[in-house]
C-alpha cells in the first residue's frame, strides 16, 4: 500500500464494556449486597414540600438482604424474583476524549477566535444547542447518541430445554439504543413500562422545574425493528442535541449504570418467547459475547467531523489519543492537514456465562467486603500523601512502613523545600482562592536585574507615586466590593431557596389583594414570608450599593490607568478556604481503564481489513445475518469496517481463539463513590491550644488536662452528617505525579539527606505499583457545619422566566423573587452551588442528633472530633461493600481507620493509652479523628513591613516597594567582643564593648564620632534605633542578655548564602537586621451566618469575629526562618513609666535564643510592665493572638478621602511588632488554620546595607619602630572634627605625595582597602580623628634612636571582596551559621562527618603547630573561598580571631576571646 492509498473514513475509538450478570443467589451472598435501584427525583425540584437539597437520595441498604425484599429483584408482592430484571447488564466507560472538559478564561472570553478554538477541538460552538451553562462553565465535546449492540450466543452454550428457543439463541442478535431520545412517561404508562431498567431520568432544559417528573432519556430497539434515520438535516423535537455528560446535571450519569440505562449502558434479560406455550422466558443457561459500537447520528454533531486547519497529528493530540502502532504510512497521514472523519467507539466482552440459578464462579465484591468488615482498610488525612502515609505506618508489613517513612520526606519537603526538618502545616488542606490585584509599574523588577546584580530602587516621581497610590487604594475597595457582591448574590439565592420550601404555586400568579385574603388564617407560613422579603429588600439594596460603588469605582480605575500606562495589575496573595479530609480505601482495584489518564490508542478504519470466507465457509447462517440485518440499517461509511470489526469478533469465539476481553467467569467490580455518615462533636474552643512541638511543628490539640469524655460541655451526642463522594481512581499516578514535582524543586542536598542513592527511584516504582488504592473527599462535611448542603438541586431559572412572562405590575407581585430587580442578581447563577438547610425537617432534625433547640448548628470554625457511622462503597453496577452492617437490628460495630498524625486525637495525660475522645473507647484504639480548629470561609494571613510617615505621631502603613524597610543593624564583633549598631543604609552608628561598663552605664564607642558619651538623632536616623541604643547603654544587664541572645541566634540560624562572603560584615560577625512589620487575619468577606431556618432565636449563633486565633511567628528550629526577636509596640503605661519608651517597648524582646531551654520549657512571658528591675529583659517569645476583621465597602464612597480610609482601616487592624531578623532568611507567621505565611526582607535593601557597612577592627598596643608621623605631634588645622554619632565629612585624608612618610607599618592582606584610625584629642580635650594609610613592613625590626612608640586604634577595611575580585583555592573556616549537614533536630546533639579544615603551619599563626584535623562541629559550615582565605590572612597576622587549627563554635570562641583579654 502507498501513502496515497490511506484515505480512512472513520476514527476506531477504543472502550472499556464491562457486563454484570444479576440473579437470585447474586443478591443472597451476604457479603456484597446489590443496592436497590434509586434513579434521580427530578419531581424535588418543584416548589413546596417536595423541594430538596439533592435530587439523587441515600441508597436504603436496609432493603438490600436477603433478595426476597430487595425492590431491585423481587416482585415485592410474591417476594419471587422478577424475570424482567434478571439477565446481563452491560456498560461502556467513555473514552477519555469525552470526559475533558475546556474551560475558558475570562480574556479568553473576550477573544474573537475563542469559538473557532472550541470548534477545533470539538465542543460546539453556542446557538448548535440549548444553552446550559454559563459562558464561563466547563465545555464539554458532545458524546455518539446511536449505540448498536450485537449480541452472540456461542454454540457451545447450554440452552432451553425447547429446541426451538436453542435454535433461536444460537443466531445474532442486534439492538440499537438511541441515547438521546427524550420520552415522556406519565402516571398512566408506568404500568407498561419498567422505567427503571428501559430509560434513564433526565433533566429537560426547555420545561420548567416543576414541570421535570416523567422526563426520560434513552430507547432500546431491535435493529431490525428500527426505523429511525441517520444523518438528517432537521432531527425530531424529541431528540436532545448535542448530547454531553453533564446534560442531566447527575455527575454520575456517566457511569453509575442504574442512572444510564439504554444511554450508555443496556440490561439484556436472555429472553426468548417459547413456542409451547408462547410465554416469554428466561434462559436457564448460556455464553454470550457482546460488541458495542457507537456513532453519532447526525454528522455535524460528530467532533471530529468538524473541518479542522491543524494537522491529524495535532488533533489526535487535542483529544488525548495516539495511533496504535504506526506505520510508515500511518506517519504520512499524520502530517497531512484534517480531513473529516467519523467517529466509531468499540468495545467488546466475550465468554460470559450464565446461569439462572448459580451466582459467577468469582466475586471479587464479596472479597472486598470482607476485607472491607475485617480489616478496616482506610486511611483518613488531609490529603492524599497525609492519608497514604497513615495508612502505611499502621501496617505491619516493614516494606509498607518504609514506605510511610518515605510518604513522610515527601510531606516534609512539599511544604518547604528550603527547609526539609520543618513539619509546619503545608497549604495541603486548603484550596486556594483570588486575593486581588495590586498595581506595580511595567517591567520594573525589584531585587536582582538579569545580569544577577542588585542596585537600590529609585522611587517615582511625586505624582507616580501618588497615582500608584490612587490605583492601588482604589482596586483594593473594588476587589472586596466583588467578593461582597458574590456573597451576597449567594444570600440572595438562599432566600429564594427557603421561599421555595414554603411557596405554594397557586399564589404566584395572585396580586396582592388575592393573596391577602388566602393567607387569612395561615399565619406562620404568611410571616415566615414577610421575613424573607425583608430580607430580599435588604439584600437587593445592598446588591444595588455594591453594583453602584463597583461601577464608580470601576471609572476611576480605568482613567487612573489611562493617565498612567506604566502601570500594570498583577495578583495579590491569595486568600484560603478549608478543605475537607481525604479518605483512602486500600486493598482493592478500582475498575477504571488503565488509559484513564494517559492517551488511548486508537486506530483508523483502513487498518480493519478481516478475510471473510471462513465465517461463509463454517457458519453461513451467521454471516447471512453480519452480512443482512445486521449492517443493512447501519449508515454505508460504518457497513465496511463494522463488517470486518464483526467478522473478526465472531471468528475469535467460535474458534475458540483467545478473545478480546474474555469475562473469565468474573463479576467486574467498579467501585464509583462512597456514600457516608459521620457523627460531629463540637469540643469548645477553650479546650483547644496551639501547641509547638520539639521539633518546631504547630498544630491544634486538645489541652493534656482537659478530659473530653467527662465533660459536661460536651453531651447530647454527635451531629450527624452525612455526604456522596465520587472516588478517584488514580491515586498511584497522582502521588508519581506530586514525589517528581518534589523532586524537582527540593534542595539536592535535603533531598538526598531524606532519600539518599537510589531511593527516590525505588520510590516512585513503589509508588507505580499502588494500583490497589483510591481516595475520596469528604465532600460536604465543612458545609453542613456551616448549614449548607451540596448536592443537586433547583435553580432559580423559573423564577427568572417568571418574572418575563409575568403580566403583573412589578409592584403587585407578592414573590419577591419575580421582581425584575430581584431577578437581575439571580440570572448568572452564582453562589447557587450549595442551597441553605431552611426549613426542611430532615436537615435540622436529623442533623443535629437529640434535638436540642438550645445549641446552635452554626458553626463558622471547626473545631470537633468525628467518628464513621456509615461508610458504602458503590460500584457502578449497584454491588455495595459496608463497613457497617446495614440490615435492620444489627448491632453497632465501629471501624477504626488509620489516622494521619495532623488528625490523630492525643493520648490522656495519665500513663495510659486512651485516646482523648468525646467518648470513651477502648484502650489502644480510637474510632475518631480529630478536626483542629480550621476557619470555615476564605481568609489569608497578612504580613508587611511597614512604617510611620512620621516616627511617632502618625499611623503605621504598608512600606513601599521602593522603601527600605531596615532601619538598623546589629552587628557582633567576635573580636573585640563588641556590638556594633548601624543605620539602615550601613552607616555607622557605634559600637559597645560587652561588659566594659562601671556601674549602671556603658559608653558608645565609635571610630568616626567625636563623642562617644551621648546617643543623639539627627535628621536621618531613626528615634527607635536610638532609643534602643539608650536603653543598652542605661542596662548593663539588659546589654548582657541581648549579646547572649544573638550568640544563640548565630548557633541556630542557618547558613548566611555563600554571596554573603563578599560583604565586609562577614569578616566580624553575622549581621541582624531592625525592621517593623504588621500581621493581621483577613477574611474575604463579612462572615458566614446561620441558614438553618428552624433555630431558636434565643440562641445566639457563633460569629466568626469572637474568636481569637493565634500565631507563631518565626521558629527556631527551621532552616528557612530568621526570626530572632519579636518587640511589642508600647502601651501608655509603658510611656508613663519609662519617657524612653517610644513605639515600642525594647524591655521586653520575646525571643527563643539565649534561654538555652527546649520549647516545651517556656515559661509564659511577663508582661512588659512586669518585669523587675533586676530581671533578665528578654523573655522566651510568646504567640502572636490575632482575631478575624473584614471592612465592609458599603460604608464607603468612591472619593478619594473615603478610599483613603478603607486602606487605613485595613492598617489599623495590623498587630505591629519590631523585628530583630536574619536578613537572608524570610520570617514566617504559624497559625494552624492558615498556610504559613512569610515575609523577607527585599535583596536591593539587603545589598545597599552590605556594601556601605564598614568594617572595623580594635587594635593596639601597637609598637611602632622609631618615630611617628608627623601629623600626630601637634594639632592640625587639617583635622576634620566628626559631628557627635556620625561625621559630617570623612575622616582627614593625607596628602598622597605625603603617604610614605606619613603611613603606619602593618602586615595587611595585598587585597582590599585598609587604613588605620587614630582618634585622639589636644591640649583643649577636643577630639579628633585621623586616617592613615598602611604600609608593608620591613622584614626586620629596625632599631632607632630614641624611644618607640605604642599606639592603639582602629583597622579599618572599606572595599567589599567581591570588587577585588580576590580568588583564592577553597578552605574551610569557622562559620557564620548553622552547617547544612548537621545532624536532625530530634537530635542536636548529633555529629556528622562535617567538613576538613585546611591545616594552617607555624608561618600561619599557630606557632610550632602542624595540621591538625578534627571532626567539625555541628553547627559549623563552609562560606565562600574568598572570605575564608581573608579570615585565615587575618587571623595569622593579627590574632583577631582566635583561630586554632579546628573548627569552634561561636560560642567557643566568643570565651576563649574572653580568656585572651
Amino acid at each position: 500500500m502507498t501513502s496515497t492509498d490511506l484515505n480512512p473514513s472513520a476514527l476506531c475509538i477504543p472502550m472499556q464494556l464491562d457486563a454484570f450478570v444479576l440473579n437470585e443467589a447474586v443478591c443472597n451472598s451476604g457479603k456484597a449486597f446489590i443496592a436497590p435501584l434509586v434513579q434521580p427525583d427530578y419531581s424535588s425540584l418543584q416548589a413546596g414540600p417536595a423541594l430538596k437539597h439533592d435530587v439523587m437520595p441515600h441508597l436504603d441498604m436496609s432493603l438490600s438482604y436477603p433478595a426476597s425484599i430487595n425492590p431491585r429483584l423481587a416482585d415485592l408482592d410474591t417476594g419471587k424474583p422478577r424475570q424482567d430484571r434478571l439477565g446481563i447488564y452491560l456498560h461502556w466507560v467513555l473514552p477519555r476524549a469525552f470526559r475533558s472538559g475546556s474551560v475558558a478564561t475570562e480574556s479568553a472570553l473576550q477573544q474573537r477566535q475563542y469559538s473557532d478554538q472550541k470548534e477545533a477541538k470539538g465542543i460546539p460552538k453556542e446557538g448548535s444547542g440549548p444553552t446550559r451553562l454559563a459562558a464561563e462553565g466547563p465545555q464539554f465535546r458532545s458524546v455518539p447518541d446511536r449505540w448498536v449492540v450485537f449480541r452472540l450466543i456461542s454454540r457451545s452454550t447450554e440452552g432451553p430445554s425447547d429446541p426451538a428457543a436453542r435454535k433461536k439463541t444460537q443466531q445474532l442478535t442486534a439492538f440499537l439504543i438511541e441515547s438521546n431520545c427524550i420520552r415522556y412517561i406519565g402516571e398512566k404508562e408506568l404500568d407498561e413500562h419498567d422505567v427503571e431498567t428501559e430509560a434513564a431520568p433526565f433533566l429537560d432544559h426547555s420545561r420548567s422545574s416543576g414541570s421535570q417528573a416523567g422526563v426520560y432519556l434513552g430507547r432500546k430497539f431491535r435493529l431490525e425493528d428500527w426505523t429511525g434515520a441517520m444523518d438528517v438535516d432537521d432531527p425530531p423535537e424529541s431528540y436532545h442535541h448535542p448530547l454531553t455528560l453533564v446534560d442531566s446535571a447527575n455527575p454520575l450519569f456517566a457511569d453509575y449504570q442504574a442512572h444510564n440505562t439504554n444511554v450508555f449502558s443496556m440490561h439484556d434479560d436472555l429472553s426468548y418467547i417459547s413456542k409451547d406455550d408462547g410465554q416469554i422466558k428466561t434462559m436457564d443457561s448460556a455464553e454470550a459475547s457482546y460488541l458495542v459500537l457507537g456513532f453519532y447520528g447526525q454528522k455535524h454533531f460528530d467532533p471530529l467531523a468538524m473541518p479542522a486547519s491543524e494537522s491529524n497529528a495535532t488533533r489526535l493530540d487535542s483529544y488525548f489519543m495516539d495511533l496504535q502502532k504506526p506505520s510508515k504510512n500511518h506517519e504520512y497521514w499524520l502530517r497531512k492537514p484534517v480531513l473529516p472523519l467519523r467517529t466509531l467507539c468499540r468495545g467488546v466482552v466475550t465468554n460470559i456465562k450464565w446461569k439462572i440459578g448459580e451466582a459467577p464462579g468469582k466475586v471479587p465484591a464479596d472479597d472486598a467486603a470482607i476485607l472491607f468488615r475485617r480489616a478496616h482498610p482506610f486511611g483518613i488525612g488531609n490529603d492524599l500523601t497525609d492519608a497514604v502515609s497513615a495508612y502505611f505506618e499502621a501496617s505491619p508489613d516493614g516494606d509498607k512502613k518504609n514506605l510511610a517513612k518515605a510518604f513522610k520526606s515527601l510531606e516534609i519537603l512539599a511544604q518547604n523545600p528550603d527547609d526539609s526538618e520543618a513539619s509546619q502545616e503545608a497549604p495541603k488542606m486548603f484550596q486556594p482562592n483570588p486575593g486581588g490585584l495590586s498595581w506595580h509599574e511595567k517591567g520594573k523588577t525589584y531585587g536582582d536585574d538579569e545580569n544577577g546584580q542588585r542596585s537600590a530602587l529609585a522611587a517615582p516621581s511625586k505624582d507616580k507615586i501618588q497615582t500608584l497610590h490612587d490605583l492601588n487604594a482604589a482596586q483594593l475597595v473594588r476587589d472586596t466590593v466583588s467578593r461582597q457582591y458574590k456573597l451576597f448574590q449567594h444570600l440572595l439565592f438562599c432566600e429564594w431557596w427557603k421561599y421555595q420550601a414554603i411557596a405554594e404555586s397557586a399564589h404566584d400568579s395572585m396580586s396582592h389583594s388575592e393573596v391577602a385574603d388566602s393567607f387569612a388564617d395561615a399565619g406562620q407560613q404568611q410571616a415566615e414570608r414577610n421575613l424573607i422579603r425583608q430580607e430580599v429588600d435588604r439584600l437587593v439594596e445592598r446588591l444595588n450599593l455594591l453594583k453602584s460603588l463597583g461601577s464608580q469605582l470601576d471609572e476611576q480605575l480605568q482613567s487612573l490607568s489611562d493617565d498612567a500606562p506604566e502601570f500594570t495589575p498583577v495578583a495579590k496573595a491569595t486568600f484560603f478556604s478549608v478543605t475537607d479530609p481525604t479518605l483512602i480505601i486500600a486493598g482493592m482495584d478500582s475498575g477504571w481503564p488503565s488509559d484513564t489518564t494517559s492517551k488511548v490508542s486508537v486506530s483508523l478504519d483502513t487498518d480493519h481489513l478481516v478475510d471473510d470466507r471462513w465465517i461463509y465457509k463454517t457458519n453461513p447462517q451467521l454471516a447471512q445475518d453480519i452480512q443482512g440485518r445486521a449492517l443493512a440499517k447501519l449508515p454505508r461509511w460504518m457497513q465496511k469496517v463494522s463488517k470486518s470489526l464483526l467478522f473478526d469478533w465472531a471468528s475469535n469465539i467460535i474458534q475458540a481463539r483467545a478473545a478480546e476481553n474474555e469475562w473469565h467467569d468474573t463479576q467486574p467490580w467498579f467501585p464509583l463513590f462512597i456514600e457516608w455518615e459521620l457523627d460531629y462533636f463540637h469540643i469548645p474552643y477553650e479546650y483547644w491550644e496551639l501547641h509547638e512541638a520539639r521539633n518546631g511543628a504547630v498544630r491544634y490539640r486538645i489541652k493534656p488536662l482537659e478530659d473530653l469524655s467527662a465533660s459536661s460541655k460536651i453531651t447530647g451526642g454527635g451531629r450527624g452528617l452525612s455526604g456522596r463522594t465520587e472516588i478517584l481512581p488514580e491515586a498511584s499516578k497522582t502521588l508519581q505525579t506530586l514525589a517528581k514535582m518534589i523532586f524537582a524543586r527540593s534542595n539536592p542536598e535535603e533531598l538526598n539527606r531524606f532519600l539518599p542513592g537510589n531511593a527516590k527511584e525505588e520510590l516512585l516504582k513503589e509508588l507505580s505499583l499502588l494500583t490497589s488504592i483510591f481516595s475520596a473527599k469528604l465532600n460536604g462535611l465543612t458545609d453542613h457545619l456551616l448549614t449548607l448542603v451540596q448536592g443537586t438541586h433547583a435553580t432559580a431559572q423559573d423564577s427568572i422566566q417568571g418574572s418575563q412572562n409575568s403580566s403583573i405590575p412589578s409592584t403587585e407581585r407578592t414573590n419577591p423573587f419575580e421582581r425584575p430587580e430581584t431577578v437581575e442578581y439571580l440570572a448568572d447563577h452564582i453562589g447557587s452551588e450549595k442551597t441553605p438547610y431552611g426549613d426542611l425537617s430532615n436537615h435540622a432534625a436529623q442533623w443535629q442528633r437529640g434535638n436540642r433547640p438550645d445549641i446552635t448548628i452554626f458553626r463558622p470554625v471547626t473545631h470537633g472530633q468525628c467518628r464513621f457511622t456509615k461508610l458504602n462503597l458503590v460500584d457502578k453496577f449497584g454491588q455495595v461493600i459496608s463497613a457497617f452492617d446495614p440490615q435492620r437490628g444489627q448491632p453497632f460495630h465501629p471501624i477504626y481507620p488509620c489516622v494521619s498524625d495532623s488528625l490523630s486525637c492525643q493520648l490522656l495525660k495519665d500513663g495510659t493509652k486512651y485516646a482523648n475522645t468525646a467518648e470513651a473507647e477502648p484502650e489502644g484504639r480510637s474510632q475518631f479523628f480529630q478536626l483542629g480548629p480550621r476557619i470555615n470561609q476564605d481568609a489569608r494571613l497578612n504580613a508587611f513591613f511597614v512604617t510611620k510617615d512620621d516616627d511617632d505621631n502618625s499611623e503605621w502603613r504598608r512600606i513601599l516597594e521602593w522603601e527600605n524597610p531596615i532601619w538598623g543593624w546589629l552587628v557582633i564583633n567576635f573580636k573585640d567582643k563588641s556590638l556594633q549598631v548601624f543605620e539602615g543604609d550601613g552607616k555607622m552608628k557605634g559600637e559597645l564593648l560587652v561588659g566594659a561598663g562601671k556601674g549602671d552605664h556603658v559608653k558608645w564607642l565609635n571610630p568616626l564620632a567625636s563623642t562617644n558619651d551621648v546617643v543623639t538623632v539627627d535628621s536621618d536616623s531613626s528615634s527607635e534605633l536610638v532609643r534602643f541604643m539608650n536603653l543598652l547603654t542605661t542596662k548593663p544587664a539588659y546589654l548582657k542578655h541581648i549579646w547572649n541572645m544573638l550568640i544563640d541566634a548565630n548557633e541556630h540560624l542557618h547558613h548566611a548564602p555563600s554571596s554573603y562572603g563578599d560583604f565586609l560584615p562577614a569578616i566580624i560577625g553575622r549581621p541582624v537586621a531592625l525592621i517593623t512589620m504588621g500581621w493581621s487575619l483577613e477574611l474575604a468577606t463579612q462572615p458566614m451566618i446561620d441558614q438553618s431556618a428552624k433555630r431558636n432565636a434565643a440562641v445566639k449563633s457563633e460569629s466568626l469575629l469572637d474568636y481569637e486565633f493565634e500565631v507563631k511567628i518565626g521558629d527556631k528550629y527551621s532552616l528557612s526562618d530568621g526570626l530572632v526577636a519579636l518587640i511589642p509596640e508600647s502601651s501608655p503605661e509603658d510611656e508613663t513609666k519609662n519617657h524612653l519608651i517610644g513605639n515600642f517597648n525594647f524591655e521586653c524582646l520575646y525571643t527563643q535564643y539565649g534561654h538555652f531551654k527546649s520549647p516545651e520549657g517556656f515559661a509564659s512571658p511577663a508582661k512588659p510592665t512586669d518585669i523587675p528591675e533586676s530581671s533578665p529583659l528578654t523573655v522566651p517569645k510568646e504567640f502572636c493572638k490575632l482575631s478575624p476583621y473584614f471592612i465592609d465597602p458599603a460604608k464607603f464612597t468612591s472619593d478619594a478621602q473615603s478610599i483613603d480610609e478603607f486602606t487605613q482601616e485595613h492598617n489599623r487592624h495590623m498587630r505591629i511588632f519590631a523585628g530583630m531578623i536574619d536578613p537572608f532568611q524570610s520570617v514566617h507567621g504559624y497559625s494552624g488554620v492558615l498556610p504559613v505565611q512569610s515575609l523577607r526582607v527585599p535583596a536591593w535593601a539587603l545589598d545597599i546595607a552590605m556594601k556601605n557597612i564598614t568594617t572595623f577592627f580594635r587594635y593596639g598596643p601597637l609598637l611602632l619602630a622609631g618615630d611617628i608621623p608627623p601629623s600626630l605631634l601637634t594639632d592640625t588645622k587639617s583635622a576634620t572634627q566628626a559631628s557627635p554619632v556620625i561625621p559630617t565629612a570623612p575622616a582627614t585624608p593625607l596628602d598622597p605625595s605625603a603617604a610614605e612618610q606619613q603611613s603606619i607599618p602593618f602586615a595587611v592582606p595585598s587585597s582590599g582597602k585598609w587604613s588605620w584610625i587614630q582618634p585622639r584629642r589636644n591640649s583643649k580635650n577636643e577630639r579628633f580623628i585621623y586616617e592613615y594609610p598602611t604600609k608593608k613592613p620591613v622584614n626586620k625590626f629596625d632599631l632607632h634612636n630614641g624611644p618607640q612608640t605604642a599606639i592603639e586604634g582602629f583597622l579599618k577595611l572599606e572595599t567589599s571582596l567581591a570588587e577585588e575580585a580576590h580568588t583564592l583555592p577553597p578552605s574551610t573556616v569557622p562559620s557564620l551559621g548553622r552547617d547544612q549537614n548537621r545532624a536532625p533536630r530530634s537530635n542536636p546533639a548529633g555529629t556528622d562527618m562535617g567538613r576538613v579544615p585546611r591545616s594552617l603551619g607555624p608561618q600561619q599563626g599557630a606557632p610550632g603547630s602542624q595540621g591538625h584535623v578534627e571532626q567539625q562541629d555541628p553547627v559549623s559550615t563552609q562560606i565562600t573561598a574568598n572570605m575564608s582565605d581573608y579570615l585565615l590572612e587575618v587571623g595569622d597576622e593579627f590574632g583577631l580571631l582566635g583561630y586554632e587549627p579546628r573548627s569552634v563554635t561561636w560560642g567557643e570562641r566568643s570565651a576563649r576571646s574572653q580568656e585572651n583579654r
